[in-house]
């Protein structure tokens, strides 16, 4: 039962990560031993900035509040006044399943300058499945949901540090409430928070230049486990840590802006990692060399019938046992552990004429090791703006061939409003780099600004 779950939702959702058998990769090469977690769309982004920056969000420049609902908490106040909202829309997996989607929503708003507020909802339709039992034989058809509401809060200290903290509620419901297997299913439920923390340095090198760097670290999704049965073992969220840097450059030509962002990002699940266990329980050294038997499931690590734990540790371990254990826990020692590491790095150009009008590009570049799902992505996307509109495009180009993630695109469209003491400011439409520049906030040193 529990592994026709961890199908449903993790063989579609997270792009058949399994994709370690491409051109040169024999079995002694590589030795698959990827980690299952429940609801893995949590893991998806879906607006069009972000996925347009190969998933880089920990890091962000201050035009953007969309990330700090899926990577960092902490970069919903950035030392701006303002009101935003995002809608985003992506066809997920289409080179897959013709009618699976992604939804978005977020709206955010900073008052008093220090303080940043905002809600997020994520929808994810996996597409109808026709469920069929041992025989072949239809028992039912279901379209399965899942979605996580989201509020978040943030403060921003003069310093340029910001921290942030949401709280979410998860739901998924994969099988409507069929009985599979002989045991009846329900909707899986969770709770789960988020805490980020971004510092940003910068320094105005003349009239019309300024660079700057911006540092972050999000921890996120760190909840309770979650299950789809009344008997079955309960999975972990896909709990992760993200940490990662930015270099900030703006120039300024006459009414013309340009300004680079250049970013850097490394991602890990904090879960445990499956052991190698025995086929037989009674052998020590019944295993192949090179025979990780991850897939057998979390079932035979808890079950003598299955086996015993060879290397590794076990993985059905409480979430905080969990989160410290998967540091430490790969059954091949540190180089696994390494392996279990996404890099991703990612650049955004953009020009704006009088903070009104505003074009960017973007692309970036997604690794994951073939051990760990082999997910290798270039990234692009652009976007156009006026008046504080935007609207965001991007997609993602897999490195192999016949991947699942080939015509995965994405589109938003955003507003946000730039506010000053007395109300919207009808000029200022796209901040600068550095709010303390921004003569429409206030005539008062920074260091003199209060709540």
């Amino acid at each position: 039962m529990k592994n026709l779950l961890l199908f449903i939702f993790s063989a579609i959702t997270v792009s058949a990560q399994a994709q370690t058998n491409q051109p040169g990769n024999t079995s002694s090469e590589v030795q698959l031993n990827t980690i299952t977690t429940a609801v893995p769309f949590l893991m998806i982004s879906g607006n069009a900035v972000e996925m347009g920056l190969a998933n880089l969000g920990v890091v962000s420049p201050s035009i953007y509040h969309e990330t700090a609902f899926t990577s960092n908490a902490a970069l919903l106040a950035n030392g701006h006044q303002y009101a935003s909202a995002n809608i985003s829309y992506s066809p997920w997996l289409r080179a897959l399943v013709p009618d699976m989607n992604l939804v978005t929503f977020s709206a955010a708003s900073a008052f008093k300058k220090r303080h940043a507020v905002g809600l997020y909802f994520k929808y994810f339709d996996l597409g109808n499945i026709t469920f069929t039992d041992n025989t072949g034989q239809t028992i039912g058809t279901f379209d399965p949901n899942e979605f996580v509401v989201q509020v978040n809060y943030a403060h921003w200290f003069p310093s340029g540090l910001s921290i942030g903290v949401g709280a979410k509620y998860i739901y998924s419901n994969l099988t409507g409430g069929l009985n599979v297997g002989g045991a009846d299913t329900k909707p899986g439920m969770a709770g789960a928070a988020d805490l980020g923390l971004s510092y940003r340095k910068l320094h105005q090198v003349s009239d019309g230049f300024g660079v700057g760097g911006t540092f972050g670290l999000g921890f996120n999704n760190i909840g309770s486990k979650m299950s789809y049965t009344n008997t079955s073992e309960k999975d972990f969220l896909p709990m992760n840590m993200m940490l990662g840097a930015q270099f900030n450059m703006g120039i300024d030509v006459g009414p013309v802006r340009f300004e680079h962002d250049l970013g850097y990002q490394v991602t890990k699940l904090l879960v445990p990692t499956p052991p190698i266990i025995s086929r037989d329980p009674y052998l020590d050294n019944s295993l192949p060399p090179g025979d990780t038997l991850g897939s057998i499931g979390h079932e035979s690590n808890i079950n003598p019938d299955y086996g015993q734990i060879l290397s590794g540790k076990d993985p059905n371990v409480n979430v905080f046992q969990g989160l410290f254990q998967s540091f430490n826990d790969a059954p091949r020692g540190t180089k696994e552990e390494w392996h279990e590491v996404i890099h991703q790095v990612a650049h955004e150009f953009r020009f704006l004429v009088k903070d009104f009008f505003t074009i960017g590009f973007r692309e970036g570049y997604f690794y994951e090791h073939a051990s760990k799902g082999n997910r290798q992505f270039v990234s692009l996307g652009g976007s156009i703006g006026v008046a504080g509109f935007r609207i965001d495009l991007g997609g993602w180009l897999p490195v192999q061939d016949r991947h699942p993630l080939e015509k995965t695109v994405f589109a938003s469209l955003s507003y946000r409003m730039i506010l000053g003491p007395k109300g919207p400011l009808k000029r200022l439409r796209f901040p600068k780099l550095n709010p303390a520049k921004e003569p429409a906030f206030t005539n008062k040193p920074e260091s003199q600004v209060k709540d």
